[in-house]
């Protein structure tokens, strides 16, 4: 999909013929007022001039009425072409490799979704319409030239002079926005990451090295901005004399046409307000040519989403059942050094996942969840390798960190899937999750965003979070420290839905240093480390 002006192309087609009608009715005044001013005024005809009056009202309401129409079929299509953008991008960012998305960094990716919406603007509204409206300036330039001869030249040098000027600000403007994307990027995520991680800044009391490092980051992208802003300024400015000194020079030269007898007072009255006519698609020409140029930098945000690698999933088939895991020597980065496992498991147990590394046990289970990519080897199901996005359609992880989204419990518990809740609240009852939620005023249909705080505890949180998962129909469980958060009480009840599930054929992974997780497990997965070269460096 295309991120320039070729995305609105479809908007032109649906809004050509209005556009055609508008710039034919827009003939009616400057007709009128050449007939008004050469005919009717000396033979005073007031009969023709209520039949002109008349007909000359019900044009420019009808000019009137079809603008009003192509601008709402204009913003219906670029709501359109956004709401298709925005389906794309997510879609581009859930099939990824974890790597690839990685590499545009979080102010890239946040950049990138907040440029489809600014994009949006150069293909809608009046800048569209004025592009659409620039064959037909051609046309009243040529009337100008019929009616006064020689007094078309006003408008063709005067906008020669201004586009050429105008271009070349936006040259300029387009390697200024081209050079401060890095610090836009930069900015927004130190945000991001400073929201995430502000807790942690108060307790090291780094609040003053954060604030210097904002500073200088914040003083580079404002002074960029206020660069851009200053030549925009002066470009729109140049764009009004430019509108302005038209109809000046036009009223000017007009009048000496006029008193040397070439041109009657009706034509020059004519030719002001048709060439008037002609300057607004010129000048949206121009505002268009500014605007593109200082997108350019949201535009590269937006390709560099659409350019992202996607994977094809490669499910099961549903009458498939997994059999073996196989790990070939499949391994996982940490700083300078590989984690590295050849192994094949039966499915329908229960394994560990260690290291002496203790991070590097948790990073591993993202890999064979399919939430990170393998930095090595590959991983076989049935025989048959699979890519991480394929792993992540037949895996259900939970993380050690759980969180809730906006919505009700039970949307949570299901994970907005209703036809999972019958299953989630089963899961519920036997972690003895289900009492606790029930106890609330609103029971599982408290509505989270709606209260100014959460009414729950992290271990209700995280409880939610498992439930949601195994609820899912995969054949794959990861879960990195299932006693985290949960007390003591509950570590018994979920470690028998475990082995329940381990029953049922479907494969489960932990990483967990708790004795009644270890004691399900029937093997352990250990990683063993790997020089890769370089130093350590953490």
């Amino acid at each position: 999909m295309e991120t320039t002006l070729s995305a609105g192309v479809q908007g032109i087609r649906k809004v050509l013929l209005p556009s055609v009608l508008i710039n034919v009715l827009s003939l009616a005044v400057p007709l009128t007022v050449l007939q008004i001013y050469d005919r009717i005024i000396p033979n005073q005809s007031y009969g023709t001039a209520t039949l002109l009056l008349a007909g000359a009202t019900l044009a420019v309401l009808l000019d009137a009425f079809l603008r009003y129409v192509r601008s709402r079929v204009l913003a219906s299509e670029s709501a359109i072409v956004e709401q298709e953008r925005y389906a794309k991008t997510v879609r581009a960012l859930a099939t990824s490799p974890v790597n690839d998305i990685k590499r545009l960094r979080v102010g890239s990716i946040q950049n990138g979704l907040e440029s489809i919406a600014k994009i949006k603007d150069i293909y809608s509204g009046g800048l569209m319409s004025g592009l659409i409206d620039i064959p037909f300036a051609i046309l009243f330039l040529f009337l100008v030239y019929y009616v006064g001869g020689s007094l078309v030249a006003v408008p063709v040098v005067v906008w020669s002079f201004t586009f050429a000027f105008v271009w070349l600000s936006g040259r300029r403007a387009k390697k200024r926005s081209l050079s401060h994307a890095n610090t836009v990027n930069l900015r927004s995520g130190f945000l991001l990451n400073l929201y995430r991680n502000i807790l942690g800044i108060k307790r090291q009391a780094n609040e003053y090295k954060t604030l210097a490092a904002y500073k200088e980051i914040n003083q580079q992208h404002s002074l960029s901005i206020a660069e851009d802003e200053r030549h925009n300024a002066l470009a729109q400015e140049c764009i009004y004399l430019a509108s302005l000194g038209t109809s000046v020079v036009i009223v000017i030269a007009g009048a000496s046409h006029v008193l040397s007898g070439e041109l009657t007072t009706g034509g020059l009255a004519a030719c002001s307000i048709l060439a008037g006519r002609a300057v607004a698609p010129l000048s949206a020409l121009t505002s268009l040519n500014i605007r593109f140029a200082n997108m350019q930098t949201s535009i590269q945000s937006v390709k560099a989403l659409f350019s992202l690698p996607s994977y094809q999933a490669d499910p099961l088939k549903p009458e498939e059942d997994i059999k073996t895991i196989t790990f070939n020597h499949c391994a996982t980065q940490r700083f300078s050094y590989l984690y590295q496992i050849s192994k094949t498991l039966e499915a329908g147990n229960i394994y560990r996942v260690s290291s002496d590394n203790k991070e590097v046990a948790s990073q591993f289970l993202t890999t064979i969840a399919g939430v990170s990519s393998e930095d090595a080897g590959a991983i076989y199901v049935n025989e048959t390798e699979r890519n991480p996005f394929t792993r992540s359609v037949m895996s259900s992880y939970i993380g050690s960190r759980s969180s809730v989204l906006q919505g009700s419990i039970l949307d949570n518990l299901c994970g907005f899937t209703p036809e999972l809740s019958e299953k989630a609240l089963h899961y519920s009852k036997a972690i003895g999750l289900h009492q606790v939620l029930t106890q609330l005023s609103d029971g599982l249909e408290t509505r989270l965003a709606d209260l100014p705080s959460i009414p729950l505890s992290q271990s209700s949180i995280r409880l939610i979070n498992i439930c949601c998962q195994l609820a899912r129909p995969t054949p794959i469980i990861c879960i990195d420290k299932p006693e985290l958060d949960l007390d003591l009480d509950t570590w018994p009840k979920l470690a028998e839905v475990l082995s329940i599930e381990a029953e049922q054929n479907r494969t489960i992974f932990v990483v967990t240093h708790n004795s009644i997780f270890s004691s399900l497990c029937s093997d352990t997965l250990t990683l063993e480390q790997i020089p890769t070269g370089g130093q350590h460096d953490e």
